[in-house]
């Protein structure tokens, strides 16, 4: 059985990674860095998006690793398969509603490499 002391820590762990993905996309860290980086700076979004998703490895990892150990907090059996599958559905609708107002080249970097302007997406109104 996994401590309770675990939990916390993969929830902290999670909590840590959200909140260093957001805060290295904020404005105002964002603003600071096209200051610094100059030219280097349009390279920016492209290193953002490799960062996070490498980083994205460690909590990953570490609730697999806790899935080896421990069985199934919650199973979908029954009528929660109907909320399950609800929710599957409205991130699909999301995940595509995204995609048509965004394109991938603007949202992974490359637009933003190719023009050396700023990403609209990291604006103050974006």
């Amino acid at each position: 059985m996994i401590s309770f002391e675990t939990y916390v820590l993969f929830g902290a762990v999670w909590c840590c990674w959200c909140g260093l993905h957001s805060y290295l996309i904020a404005s105002r860290v964002t603003s600071w860095l096209e200051q610094r980086c100059g030219s280097f700076y349009r390279y920016y979004r492209l290193a953002y998006n490799l960062f996070a998703t490498l980083s994205l490895l460690a909590p990953l990892s570490f609730g697999l690793s806790l899935r080896e150990q421990e069985t199934a907090v919650f199973i979908w059996q029954g009528w929660p398969q109907l909320v399950r599958f609800g929710l599957l559905l409205t991130s699909l609708l999301l995940f595509f509603g995204a995609a048509r107002h965004y394109r991938l080249s603007h949202f992974l970097g490359f637009a933003q490499i190719k023009s050396g302007q700023r990403s609209l997406l990291l604006g103050d109104t974006g």
